[in-house]
């Protein structure tokens, strides 16, 4: 059996993917900010988690909440529907999308 360090990642690569879910907001996982392959929500080139505040038309809403939100919607691919399970994951009392 080949030694591998704790917590190292494993060899196994995933296709990184990045989905505009509106006009100048991305979710993806091949930002610097995307530890260890975990999508992140670029605005603007600025990352954010799923419980972040960020300011949106006018309001303060979860960055979860707005990704929860976009994946619910009609026309999601299974890939678009993974990659926001993923997201959503990272805030454990966050929203999720069945």
């Amino acid at each position: 059996m080949p030694f591998r360090r704790y917590g190292s990642v494993s060899s196994e690569r995933r296709e990184s993917l990045r989905i505009e879910i509106r006009e100048g907001m991305v979710l993806t996982d091949e930002s610097s900010a995307s530890s260890y392959g975990e999508p992140v929500l670029e605005i603007d080139g600025v990352a954010f988690g799923p419980n972040e505040l960020i300011e949106d038309e006018g309001k303060w809403i979860y960055a979860g909440l707005l990704v929860a939100e976009w994946g619910v919607s009609q026309g999601r691919t299974a890939r678009e529907l993974e990659m926001a399970r993923r997201f959503l994951h990272l805030w454990p009392q966050g929203p999720e999308v069945e």
